[in-house]
Formats: structure tokens, C-alpha cells, sequence
């Protein structure tokens, strides 16, 4: 990322999350961390930039997290909009709310 004629490198974990900042040429670095639900645990501290929680862009505005076709609320662990995929009856476990993952062991 660059600002200005300033330089960043990011430093992301397994799911995306920027956990590090580091400006170019500089010892210093900003630390970023989430909870299992994306809230930020250690405030923006420093400086501020738009990436986040799994690598999605934040709008410190509506304080959601863009995540392609729908916000995601860290604060409550949801999306924002309801999920316009309902299931198919034939496979009920897509009816499933809660589920994640299917296990299809042959």
C-alpha cells in the first residue's frame, strides 16, 4: 500500500487478517488482532487502513466490514442482510442455519 510517498508492507495471518503493518525503511510496525468474530481487539491503534478482519475492506463509518455482496457486522458476528439462499429440500442438510461444513466421506 502506498500513502503519499510513504510505503506499507502487510503482514497477514492464515484467514487474511492484516495482524502487521510495516512502514517502509522504518523499524516501527502497528499491530492489529481480532476475536473469533472479527472485532477488533486492539482498537486501530496507530495507523489506520482499510483492510481487516479476513482480509475484507472496513468502513469506519457504518463499522462493518465489506465482505463482496453483503456487510458483515463484527460486533454481532453476522451479516448484515439476510442470506437470499434458503436450501434445497433435497439436501436438507443445506436447510441447515447453522451448518458450515458437510462431510462427505465415501
Amino acid at each position: 500500500m502506498e500513502e503519499g510517498e510513504k510505503e506499507f508492507t502487510y503482514l497477514q495471518d492464515e484467514r487474511g487478517s492484516t495482524i502487521r503493518l510495516f512502514e517502509q525503511g522504518e523499524e516501527s510496525q502497528t499491530i492489529y488482532g481480532y476475536d473469533e468474530f472479527g472485532e477488533d481487539t486492539y482498537r486501530a491503534q496507530g495507523h489506520l487502513q482499510p483492510f481487516g478482519y479476513t482480509g475484507y475492506r472496513y468502513d469506519k463509518v457504518a463499522g462493518t466490514y465489506f465482505a463482496q455482496a453483503r456487510e458483515y457486522v463484527p460486533g454481532v458476528g453476522r451479516f448484515a442482510g439476510e442470506d437470499w439462499i434458503k436450501g434445497d429440500i433435497e439436501q436438507t442438510f443445506s436447510l441447515n442455519q447453522v451448518l458450515l461444513v458437510t462431510d462427505t466421506l465415501q
